[in-house]
Formats: C-alpha cells, structure tokens, sequence
C-alpha cells in the first residue's frame, strides 16, 4: 500500500443530515449528491485515536462516510424454481417470494458523509471523538474513515481505512458490507446503531492510509450484532440465514436481501488502478 501522507486541518464541525427533530436517523437525509430518503438510520460511535507520538499532528479532522450501491437498469428477474415447479400463485416455475430474485451487479454508488470532527474535540489530552453518518434504512452500506479535502464535505476525501469486521459467527473473514435495514424495521428503536469505542490502530506512525479498525474487538462492536435484517428475533451476526430465502449466508451471492450481488457492493468493487487496496475514489 502507498502511503500517505497527513492531511492537516482546523478543527471542524458540520452538522450531520439529520431528521426535522433534530436527532440523527430519523429522517429525512441526503447523499452527496442532495437526493433525499425519508427513513434513515445512523451509525454511531466513539473513535479512539493513536497516542499523538503516533499521529504527528496537533489538529486534524476526521470522517465517517459510507459508501452505498443500489440497483440499476430496471427491476430485477425472477430465477425459475430449480424443479421447474409451480410457485404459491400458480405460475409453473417462478418462485415463491422475492427471495429468489435474480441479484443484479448493475449498480449505482451513492455517497454520504458524516459531521467533520477535530481529534481534540471534547475535553481532556486524548478524548474519545464521537462519530457518525446517516444513510437510508433500506440501503448495505461500506463505512469508512476519511479525512476531508476541504471543510465542504461534499466528496470522497483521503483514505484512512474501512470499517472492517467478522462477516460471520466465528468466522475468520472479515467484511465491510453492512446489510440493510427493511423500511418495516427501521423503528425509533432500531435506527440509532452505535458501535462503541471504535479503535484507530496505525501500522506507521503519522501515516493515515496504513490505518486499521476492527469491530468487535475491545469495547467496539460488530455492526452485524446490531441488526435483524429478517426480523425474526436473531442478530445478523448469529443468524445463518440474514434475509431468510431459505439459503445459508455462506455461498449466499446476496446474503443480505437487497437485490444486488454483495461482490458488486462491497468496496473491492471499486477501481483500484494501482492495486494498493486503496480505492482511487479515495485517493
């Protein structure tokens, strides 16, 4: 991976999008590009910097972002029954629910970015920094650690790192692809996800593209612990089945229900011309 190098800025805080009360994720919120969603959610947490010794820096500022992908080209195909049998409705051969639909990897991205915070913000030497983005409820997002090019926040700014976590129950593997939460579920209960104390770990020191963070380690947690995407009283994490087609996650081409190929929506999917597992959108 290239390095590189800091970008220094004066401490900043924009106003995330947040709903007519005033509280995130309620609604209504906008991406980058000004479109807005009416029921949204937001991811939360507390970030945990390095020591300064390792930062280099006196002042900086800091951005949670996510990274979303949407089908495009029309709504998706019905697969036929692999017995060629008749579905519920009596039409031979379609399936039964839309579980079976045919995933797409015709996407769109859409961008939303999180209030710009300085690594000083709140009291004490080395506060935690809360942290945050809004995005609909009925998108998988990829989050991500950015600094921002310029106070505006309005595009992609320079990596630190993604978000990363367990994508399955003791599974090795780790993801970044956050499944949806259906609009049914999307509740005043449901639409605050907070993460806990997030860890930046910096593999060179006042170098911010060899960032890492994992949830689920220490005090953090992992996003898929906080969502029920079926709704049938199991976390994402420990359930086999996210979006209950009746096909296991494992082997899954769309684990989390949302009509679009997970490969097609994580951020590997993203040009990476230099193949320094840096996408060039944040570069």
């Amino acid at each position: 991976m290239r390095a590189s190098p800091i970008l220094l800025l004066p401490a900043l805080l924009i106003a995330a999008c947040t709903g007519s009360s005033g509280e995130p994720g309620v609604g209504p919120c906008h991406d980058a590009d000004g479109d807005r969603f009416d029921l949204c959610r937001v991811f939360r947490g507390r970030l945990k910097l390095p020591p300064p010794k390792q930062m280099h820096l006196t002042t900086m500022g800091l951005q949670l972002a996510a990274v979303a992908f949407e089908p495009t080209g029309g709504a998706p195909v019905p697969t036929p029954k692999p017995d060629g049998g008749a579905s519920g409705d009596g039409a031979a051969g379609m399936p039964d629910s839309a579980a079976a639909i045919q995933p797409t990897d015709k996407t769109r991205m859409r961008l939303f970015f999180g209030p710009v915070v300085a690594h000083d913000e709140g009291a004490g030497q080395r506060p935690d920094v809360p942290f945050s983005v809004v995005v609909p409820c009925g998108m998988s997002v990829n989050l991500v650690l950015q600094v921002p090019r310029s106070s505006s926040s309005g595009s992609p700014g320079l990596w630190v790192t993604a978000l990363a976590f367990a994508a399955e129950d003791g599974a090795a593997v780790t993801a970044t692809l956050v499944p949806k939460q259906p609009d049914d579920l999307c509740g005043s209960k449901t639409n605050s996800l907070d993460m806990g104390d997030v860890q930046l770990t910096l593999a060179i020191a006042g170098v911010l593209a060899s960032g890492s963070i994992t949830l689920g380690k220490d005090n953090s947690r992992n996003p898929l612990s906080l969502l029920d995407t079926d709704g049938d009283g199991t976390d994402n994490l420990a359930d086999l089945d996210d979006d209950d087609d009746g096909q296991s996650d494992i082997g899954d081409l769309d684990a989390d229900g949302d009509g679009v190929l997970d490969s097609a929506e994580s951020l590997t999917a993203l040009p990476d011309q230099d193949s320094n597992g840096v996408p060039d959108l944040f570069q």
